[in-house]
């Protein structure tokens, strides 16, 4: 059987800023929650694929953190500045 070997999440650079960009603009727990279904809704894509359940998780965590480091970029820097 063959390795499924993904493209990382983290380097997704368009889903992680529209993502990013869609969060800056909500409360912070609407914001939480739609980070986790979209986190989720990677991780379905991933093993639905075939890929490892642990390198799934470990591609999701790397992409929710992505998220979040963007959120912060947005919200800290004057001007919303990537």
């Amino acid at each position: 059987m063959a390795k499924v070997v993904p493209f990382l999440l983290a380097r997704r650079r368009w889903l992680i800023l529209r993502q990013a960009e869609w969060f800056a603009e909500q409360s912070p727990s609407a914001a939480d929650a739609n980070l986790q279904r979209q986190v989720q809704v990677q991780r379905d894509a991933l093993l639905c694929r075939g890929v490892d359940p642990d390198a799934a998780e470990r591609e999701c965590r790397a992409l929710e953190v992505a998220i979040r480091c963007q959120v912060w970029r947005l919200v800290l820097t004057p001007g919303g500045a990537a």
